[in-house]
């Protein structure tokens, strides 16, 4: 089965998500080739290198902000590829959005490559805005089948941003989306897409990758709280600083680290100084794969404030909470978007308001003076991971979805 993966920058250290996607899918013997924006990472995935996926990946330009230069490129780009490639991504330009006079040069970036290195069983995009782009070979006849996965952005903030009919045509020509939670499949029908093409199929984890150990929390020592992500406003990391002040302040000795880089590092260090929590918050900055593995198995407790920003953002699944998890760390999560899908309230963790840093040290606080109830909780935690979130699991339900979609009429 010959696959293309379309995708954004890849690879990137906050989607490793899709890299376990690809080189599952390799491992289950499919010929996948990638369709992407070159990313430059100060950390490379070892996955990446291992499976020499940099020969299999179709680079696309960078693309100018808008204006007649975008044409420009989007035309000298399209002169390097064949007579077919040329004349049927001009007849795409229209077929990508709500009407037919909606005119994008933006396809001319990614279907000439597609075409080129075509024919494909399936092409799978990620994220929606890819999927409209690649459902328009749909529209011109192509045998070709597109399935796009829906993340947050794609669900939550475009159809904001371009409006509510962006998916119209990619919903009439596309053959199947996925979605990682009931969350997300609710918010997708909403936005017009046909209940039953819509499969739900989470983010897995690589259960061997995640070695699961029993709580190691010594007497006397701090509680060790932790958090993976992005320094961006959707992940609500203020709060979490706010809520260790809290903790502090009632007596509790805890420690807090947070993984990962972004533009709020300088804003969330000066809340640290602020609160005088120097000795107790620590950004680490961006992890590897290997350095997040070694980052949970030294904590206690995981941590994800995530909010629902004013444009929109808001978490669907929150794939590092099932990491988290796998390892054997409870959780305290907020109660937007589909996190809270993906653990059970009062049995591997909390939920609790967003936004609000003295309910988050609330749940925190409970979780803590829970410390007897730690390992019942960790084994619940690894069993949900590994009944629901199996990453191998999930790579044969994608390859079966795959063959579903070629069998359909």
């Amino acid at each position: 089965m010959r696959i293309a993966f379309v995708t954004g920058k890849f690879p990137q250290l906050s989607q490793t998500f899709i890299l376990q996607q690809i080189t599952g899918l390799i491992d289950l013997g499919a010929d996948v080739e990638i369709f992407a924006s070159p990313v430059v990472d100060t950390v490379m995935h070892r996955a990446f290198q291992h499976y020499d996926l940099g020969a299999k990946t179709h680079y696309r330009p960078e693309i100018p902000p808008a204006g007649l230069g975008r044409w420009r490129r989007m035309l000298a780009h399209l002169r390097g590829h064949s007579r077919r490639a040329q004349f049927d991504t001009l007849r795409a330009l229209n077929k990508c959005g709500a009407s037919r006079l909606e005119i994008s040069p933006l396809p001319g970036y990614f279907l000439p490559q597609l075409i080129d290195a075509g024919p494909f069983d399936v092409i799978h995009c990620h994220f929606g805005d890819y999927g409209r782009y690649a459902s328009a070979l749909r529209r011109l006849g192509y045998d070709t089948k597109v399935i796009t996965t829906f993340h947050g952005y794609g669900a939550n903030v475009y159809p904001r941003q371009q409006g509510a009919d962006s998916y119209r045509s990619m919903f009439r020509w596309g053959d199947l989306f996925t979605v990682n939670s009931q969350f997300l499949k609710r918010r997708l029908i909403e936005l017009g897409c046909p209940a039953e093409r819509i499969r739900v199929l989470p983010m897995g984890v690589d259960l061997s990758s995640f070695e699961y150990r029993e709580p190691t929390h010594e007497p006397g020592e701090p509680v060790r709280l932790v958090s993976v992500a992005r320094l961006v406003p959707a992940k609500g990391l203020s709060y979490a600083i706010r809520a260790v002040r809290e903790l502090v302040d009632r007596g509790f000795d805890v420690v807090y680290r947070i993984a990962g880089g972004g533009e709020l590092e300088a804003e969330l260090q000066a809340l640290i100084d602020e609160l005088d929590l120097g000795g107790r918050v620590e950004l680490l900055g961006p992890k590897t794969h290997d350095e997040v593995r070694e980052l949970y198995a030294d904590s206690d407790i995981f941590v994800l404030p995530s909010v629902r920003t004013a444009r929109g953002d808001e978490e669907t699944q929150g794939v590092v909470v099932q990491e988290a998890h796998a390892t054997g760390l409870p959780v305290v999560v907020t109660d937007i978007g589909g996190i809270s899908e993906g653990m059970i309230h009062g049995e591997t963790g909390y939920v609790c308001t967003s936004r609000d840093a003295t309910a988050l040290a609330d749940a925190l606080a409970k979780l803590i003076e829970r410390e007897q109830d730690w390992r019942k909780m960790s084994r619940r935690a690894r069993a949900l991971v590994e009944g629901r979130y199996d990453l191998q699991k999930l790579n044969r339900a994608l390859l079966a979805l795959y063959e579903e979609a070629i069998s359909s009429a």
